[in-house]
């Protein structure tokens, strides 16, 4: 389910797991989905910092 994209949260839930450590145990990093998350961060990162910009330049 973790390499399909569903969140550990929601795996959680459905096996059943008390704790998040029982799921992440079984669930392995698919270096895909890390290089989408990296991307994800880097764009987040761009677009926050004109945001940013723009706020303490209108308090400034």
């Amino acid at each position: 389910m973790v390499s399909a994209g569903i969140d550990l949260i929601v795996v959680q839930d459905i096996l059943g797991h008390a704790d998040i450590h029982t799921t992440m145990r079984y669930s392995h990093p698919v270096p895909e989905r890390k290089l989408s998350a990296v991307e994800a961060l880097a764009d987040f990162g761009k677009t926050n910092n004109a945001q940013i910009v723009h706020i303490k330049a209108k308090f400034l």
